[in-house]
């Protein structure tokens, strides 16, 4: 099994995340991502500017499940 084939984060220990919101997304969703051309599609955001930016070395992946969400997400509106 690769790295990539399994979770590397575990769960939050001692915390209660019971009445933590949750979204599944069935595999077969089609997503959508906006970026700009200086970042590239791969590019996950770690500066801080995002809403939900991880710090570095991670990073977030922002998706929408339209265009016009994924768009948004780029632009913070």
């Amino acid at each position: 099994m690769s790295s990539r084939e399994s979770v590397a984060l575990r769960e939050p220990g001692g915390r209660d995340l019971s009445s933590f919101p949750t979204v599944s997304i069935p595999t077969s969703a089609q997503l959508y991502r906006g970026h700009r051309t200086a970042n590239g599609a791969w590019f996950f955001s770690n500066g801080g500017a995002g809403r939900f930016d991880l710090d570095a070395p991670r990073g977030t992946c922002y998706l929408g499940v339209d265009p016009d969400t994924a768009v948004r997400e780029v632009l913070g509106g």
